[in-house]
């Protein structure tokens, strides 16, 4: 399909070339003199023709640099697995990982498994956090729409905000996600290490020792390399064995949420 449109843009940038080529020798030789009108629109003609095939040029251009960015960046990844190296990115803000994990969920071809517990009082409430969780948010959504795709996610409920986003992802009664429960970590805990795995690719974790202890220093980091990917995969698994289900395909345990619903009234 691809190649066919190339070869329709050349054929059409050629045929404009060659018409104002033509245009511009009829037009030398004085063949126009006798029409006028048509003389005086001729140097129009010819920049018209020439600012089209220039504005092409630019965009063919564009077009090759961008795939170009993208063999190399694929072409990275690849050297880096086949020696058997690790390629890690580091964040320093939510808000930096926040978008780096939006984006890694559009390229998801197989499945997700994310992990969302959270200390009791880490609560996000700026307005481009807020906006890059809808955008997370609605990125869920749609892979959980689509056929063959596999969406997990464990997850802690600490305050109402939490259970109203849960809510509306639960209405749409996607059968593709499935979601799981773990009762909220004491503050005397450990800090929670949240994460989530992109098909068999990708490992994306995030430190959170929440606003009692000091948020500075936390560490956010996505990791590609198999080994490291098939230790998080096998953690989340027995993670997710041993959380308190709340939606499996079609079933919901409205019980549990009411449970929870009940837990957070008067916090």
């Amino acid at each position: 399909m691809t190649n066919r449109k190339e070869r329709v843009e050349q054929i059409v940038i050629w045929t404009l070339a060659s018409i104002s080529i033509l245009v511009s020798v009829l037009d030398f030789i004085g063949v126009f003199e006798s029409v006028p009108w048509v003389q005086k629109k001729t140097p129009a003609f010819t920049l018209l023709t020439l600012g089209i095939i220039a504005g092409y040029l630019v965009l063919e251009r564009r077009n090759k640099l961008d795939k170009l960015e993208t063999l190399v960046s694929e072409g990275r990844d690849l050297t880096i697995k086949s020696l058997g190296g690790v390629l890690v990115k580091s964040f320093t803000k939510d808000e930096e990982v926040t978008k780096h994990i939006i984006e890694s969920m559009h390229s998801a071809k197989e499945s997700i498994w994310d992990l969302t517990w959270r200390p009791r009082d880490r609560v996000t409430k700026t307005t481009s956090a807020n906006r890059l969780y809808d955008d997370y948010l609605s990125t869920k959504l749609s892979l959980s729409s689509k056929p063959n795709f596999t969406y997990r996610e464990v997850m802690t409920i600490t305050n109402q905000e939490m259970l109203d986003r849960l809510d509306a992802v639960l209405k749409r009664n996607l059968f593709n996600y499935h979601i799981r429960y773990y009762e909220a970590f004491s503050r005397k805990m450990p800090p929670p290490l949240a994460f989530l795995v992109i098909d068999s690719e990708e490992v994306i974790l995030a430190e959170y020792r929440g606003h009692s202890s000091g948020t500075e220093g936390e560490i956010r980091l996505s990791i590609k390399h198999p080994d490291v990917i098939k230790l998080f995969r096998n953690y989340y698994d027995q993670i997710w064995h041993d959380a308190e289900r709340i939606k499996e395909g079609k079933d919901c345990n409205t019980a549990l949420l009411e449970k929870i619903r009940q837990g957070l009234i008067g916090q």
